[in-house]
């Protein structure tokens, strides 16, 4: 881990420096170093069990850190763990959807293994929908002619 302009390869003597920074709030909101090519970034910012620090690369993320000098420097590790678990769920949910869509679009271009049948229930659903509607005209048509019936209406 690199603080300032120091390299620290003990978690003690990076946390101890770490732990300072961040608790002295002179640096909020700055780089105060980089762990694994990332940015830490001190900020006065606290979570559920502690202060935060952000983690900057192509994404930032916080980080709750520990009151001792080597959880801290754990929290980092293990949050740096964590990404790289969480690249490798990701790209196995990539290959999958991949191969999905793959799938996906030799369906699409599939002919309709019913479509012949689908036709034929099409042709006889529209010859049923004639004979429907020519009993339905035969329905309506007038079967009393109300001009016979005109006396005896009431007015």
């Amino acid at each position: 881990m690199k603080l300032g302009n120091k390299t620290y390869t003990e978690r003690k003597e990076a946390g101890d420096l770490f732990l300072a920074v961040i608790n002295s709030g002179k640096y909020d909101d700055r780089i105060i170093g980089k762990l694994n090519g990332f940015e830490i970034i001190a900020t006065s910012k606290i979570g559920v069990s502690g202060k935060i620090a952000i983690v900057r690369g192509h994404g930032s993320y916080n980080v709750e850190i520990s009151t001792s000098e080597t959880g801290s420097i754990i929290r980092l590790e293990n949050f740096f763990k964590s990404l790289e678990r969480e690249l490798g769920e990701s790209q196995e949910r990539l290959t999958s959807l991949h191969n999905e869509l793959s799938t996906a679009k030799t369906e699409v271009i599939k002919e309709f293994e019913y479509s012949e049948t689908l036709s034929t229930l099409s042709e006889q659903l529209a010859t049923l929908d004639a004979e429907l509607d020519l009993n339905k005209q035969e329905i309506t048509e007038t079967v009393i002619d109300d001009e016979q019936f005109k006396d005896e209406l009431v007015a």
